[in-house]
């Protein structure tokens, strides 16, 4: 009797774990249902036509998708369907450099010269600071951005990266020693995945595919972004459709993968290097991919400091590692917390923030059920002074916005005691209210960790910007002259309107000959123009002839000449002008002569947007 009953108990408690287990799974895809709800919900209020995101907990990895692939072909979007996923791509680059430095193939302190001699950069510091891998992972080279049509061109996904880089080496210029300063250049992971190409003796997609790929189940990950029917169509900000494109520097920016494949990888982040089970990468290997090291910020404590193609993220008192990206027709993000193990992915088929944003936080609200609030670390005072003054941007990722970062981004700190309050025109990373931390550290007061280092050579470093102190005597003479070029040019146009109107009331003529009241106005209406195109205008999208990048080119044609044109008139009709003309037309043209020349010095004059 007493088997029987051992049996009939035994028998009831594996049912009840039954329904237990069913409960569970029911709860889990009501969950899933839940959020890809809320996730059509925002789709559809901000019109985006697709997306496809993955999350990574306690309980394994989920993958989802919402909306369409293709609007116009009525191809709903799947798990199984890759978007691309933009500057994300660069996470596979540390990952197969760090297997051949694991083999002993190479080291990060490699000097790139000695791997890769073909690769046509300049570097004035080679000798005693010289271009190295890790420098190329760190976006520590001091590489201008790739130029516009870099971003735009369409090449055949085998070709030699070797031989894209060469195609247009212009971006690949220090402007200061390697590892002084971190700029966002996508040049970088390329150049170190053409010497991985070079050590291998494979393509880069090869190279990955063994080492990536097949080992992490990403069946559906391809760089055939021009080519493969199966990857999600992009769509402009006004929803039209793009046509397909093979993104030339594709270990920067080329892959689309879907929300299991990155799933899979974002497993493989928060299991600490390895996928099923098995080892894919050492600890020690995945840990220095997320250690920055090559600045002296990085080394000073900086937490959020970019490391070998991994940014850092703080949202809602979390620190996430992993790495964002977007151009037009992608919005795309892979983050992941190492401390909690949990993480989560998301590509959009557009570049809308506002969708991106939404869905990102409903996502990591996702990761949160559960768990206990993230708490602030306490306040300490900094080992260090920070010296009160002006401060400028040292490092823009586009050498080209130095011609408005020099003048509009000058920057005030002030000190009182342990807490820094930066001030400043634009809305840069470093703006705001920091408080002392560790060593030479400072965070915001809502931020878990360091996120401005002062360093030992007075400049201010954060993730994104260096701040680098300025003189009082040349603050003060950049700010004058902005002054006073902006009150010139507004009351040349002013004065022109004025004039306008008299004529029209009175019937009263210009003094001197009508254009040399005409040509300031032009000149300065093609100035604001070519500003207002710079701000608005995505880089990628001026890579190729469009409305856009031929006005652009024209206006920043028309400045020039409209000012040579200013200046002839002038000359020419000198003395038939009054007193009073003369001086304020003399004023307009040293301010367009300012302009033009500051301009011509960062190569903003007859721009070619797509050379």
């Amino acid at each position: 009797m007493r088997p029987l009953v051992i049996l009939c108990v035994a028998a009831i408690a594996l049912f009840r774990a039954g329904l237990a287990r069913a409960d569970a799974g029911a709860a889990r895809t009501n969950e899933g249902d839940t959020l890809v709800h809320d996730v059509e919900q925002i789709l559809a209020a901000r019109q985006v036509p697709g997306a496809a995101f993955s999350i990574v907990d306690h309980a394994g990895m989920r993958a989802f998708a919402a909306g369409f692939a293709d609007i116009e072909a009525n191809r709903p979007a799947t798990r199984d369907t890759p978007f691309r996923v933009a500057s994300v791509s660069k996470l596979l680059v540390p990952l197969v450099v760090l297997a051949l430095v694991e083999e002993g193939r190479i080291t990060l302190e490699t000097k790139v010269r000695d791997v890769l001699p073909s690769l046509p950069f300049v570097n004035a510091w080679e000798a005693e600071s010289p271009l190295r891998i890790v420098h190329l992972l760190e976006g520590t080279t001091g590489w201008d951005d790739l130029r516009p049509a870099q971003f735009s061109l369409d090449r055949p996904t085998r070709s030699p990266l070797a031989d894209v880089l060469a195609l247009d080496a212009r971006p690949l210029v220090s402007r200061w020693p390697p590892g002084a300063y971190a700029s966002y250049a996508n040049a970088g992971p390329t150049a170190a995945a053409a010497i991985v190409e070079k050590l291998t003796d494979e393509p880069y997609e090869t190279v990955v595919q063994k080492r990536v790929f097949s080992p992490l189940a990403m069946t559906r990950a391809t760089f055939e972004t021009g080519t493969s029917p199966s990857v999600a169509r992009a769509y402009t900000a006004s929803r039209a459709p793009l046509d397909p494109h093979t993104v030339l520097f594709r270990p920067s920016a080329g892959l689309a993968a879907s929300a299991v494949d990155m799933g899979n990888l974002l497993a493989f982040f928060v299991a600490k290097g390895s996928f099923e089970g098995k080892i894919r990468l050492s600890r020690a290997s995945l840990a220095r991919m997320l250690t920055a090291s090559s600045t002296p910020g990085a080394r000073a404590g900086l937490a959020t400091a970019y490391a070998l193609c991994i940014q850092t993220e703080i949202a809602e008192g979390r620190v996430w590692r992993g790495h964002r990206g977007g151009f037009e027709g992608t919005a795309a993000a892979l983050f992941f917390d190492p401390a909690r193990e949990v993480g989560y992915f998301l590509a959009l088929d557009v570049d809308d923030d506002e969708a991106f944003e939404a869905i990102a936080r409903r996502l990591r609200d996702e990761l949160e059920r559960g768990t206990s609030p993230a708490v602030l670390p306490p306040r300490r005072g900094a080992s260090v002074a920070v010296e009160p003054g002006f401060y400028a941007v040292k490092n823009p990722r586009f050498e080209r916005a130095d011609a408005a970062h020099s003048l509009l981004d000058l920057t005030y700190v002030t000190v009182d005691h342990d807490t820094l309050e930066v001030s400043a025109r634009s809305a840069h990373p470093a703006r705001g209210r920091f408080v002392g931390a560790d060593g030479r550290g400072y965070r915001r007061p809502e931020d878990p960790v360091t996120t401005l280092v002062a360093r030992e050579d007075g400049a201010l470093e954060t993730a994104a910007v260096a701040l680098v102190p300025v003189p009082l005597g040349s603050a003060v003479a950049r700010i004058g002259a902005l002054v006073l070029v902006a009150i010139a040019l507004g009351s040349a146009v002013a004065h022109a309107a004025l004039l306008l109107l008299v004529f029209l009331w009175k019937k009263r003529r210009f003094e001197g000959p009508t254009s040399l009241r005409l040509l300031p106005v032009i000149a300065v209406g093609a100035l604001a123009l070519g500003l207002a195109l710079w701000a608005t205008t995505d880089v990628a999208s001026l890579g190729r002839p469009s409305p856009r990048s031929v006005l652009l080119f024209v206006a920043s044609s028309v400045l020039p000449l409209a000012t040579v044109g200013t200046l002839a008139t002038f000359v020419v009709a000198y003395r038939s002008l009054g007193r009073a003309s003369k001086l304020h037309l003399v004023a307009t043209l040293a301010a367009l002569a300012l302009v033009c020349a500051h301009l011509g010095r960062y190569g903003l004059l007859f721009v070619r947007p797509w050379d």
